[in-house]
């Protein structure tokens, strides 16, 4: 009777096995192929950019001259490669939150306070 349950059990547990690792398996395909197309995404929109700038830059080539349109796109870059530079340094500090006695918390509007007072007490 023993030897039936068990080998259900290892049926079973082989079974579970089994389909675990064809979900792993289905997993990484799917953030693969995720991945994959999060770099096609990024070139694209490198791509874009960089005709966008060359564009900026043929129509003001011919509106105020090259070298003019050199300085304008080049001071623009810079100025972008500064703010995301500065952006990626800038951190959010947390909230300092000045924690009161909780008689004081509870009269100044934190109705939790008091019915968790209670329920203490009543345990």
């Amino acid at each position: 009777m023993f030897a039936a349950l068990l080998g259900a059990v290892r049926a079973d547990i082989d079974r579970q096995i089994g389909w675990a690792k064809h979900e792993v398996k289905r997993q990484t395909r799917y953030t693969a192929l995720i991945g994959i197309l999060a770099g096609v995404a990024a070139l694209a929109t490198l791509g874009a950019i960089v005709v966008g700038l060359i564009a900026l830059h043929s129509w003001l080539a011919m509106q105020i001259g090259p070298f003019v349109a050199h300085g304008v796109i080049g001071g623009g870059l810079l100025l972008l490669a500064l703010v995301l530079f500065a952006l990626a340094f800038i951190r959010r500090r947390p909230r300092l939150v000045a924690t009161a006695p909780a008689a004081s918390r509870a009269a100044c509007g934190f109705p939790w306070e008091a019915a968790t007072r209670e329920l203490r007490q009543s345990l």
